[in-house]
């Protein structure tokens, strides 16, 4: 059986597997560098999110169970959402040491390019249950056919 010691490393293993997935997972976002740098300063860790399509509306929910409203900020700039906040420690500061600590606390940020089809102004947030759930009504539904594209054999085979 595993001792406190085992778990504490397995702990800051997950911890830096996280702080990898993040960083790779910004290597691929748009942005100016500049605006990368100062996010770096600004996300300890990433929540997980999913969207979600229908012809009518294109829906963001993202999990932050444990964020107060308070610290949470979602802003429409430049064709982009981006949804940043703070998860605090409750037991930051106090007489307490962590012998096992899984959940992630501190400042996040995520940007998403919006849909070229979505109406800006009429964007919608909600945040319950420790979810937000972010609405954009579609002007013209989307176009999710594809198109079969004939590919012709080489001649000189």
């Amino acid at each position: 059986m595993p001792g406190m010691e085992d778990n504490y490393v397995l702990n800051e293993l997950k911890v830096l597997k996280q702080r990898m997935d993040d960083l790779y997972s910004r290597s691929f976002e748009e942005g100016e560098p500049e605006e990368q740098e100062a996010c770096e300063d600004l996300q300890t860790w990433q929540p997980s999110m999913d969207i979600i399509e229908s012809e009518t509306q294109w829906v963001v929910a993202v999990d932050l169970p444990g964020v107060s409203v308070d610290d949470l900020k979602v802003e429409i700039n430049d064709g982009h959402l981006s949804v940043e906040g703070e998860r605090k420690s409750s037991f930051a500061g106090g007489s307490f040491r962590f012998s096992q600590a899984e959940r992630p606390f501190g400042k996040f940020f995520r940007k998403l390019p919006l849909p070229q089809n979505v109406k800006e102004e009429d964007i919608e947030a909600e945040f319950k249950g420790g979810v937000l759930t972010v609405t954009a009504q579609r002007e013209h539904g989307f176009s999710a056919c594809s198109q079969k594209i004939r590919v012709q054999p080489s001649d000189s085979e």
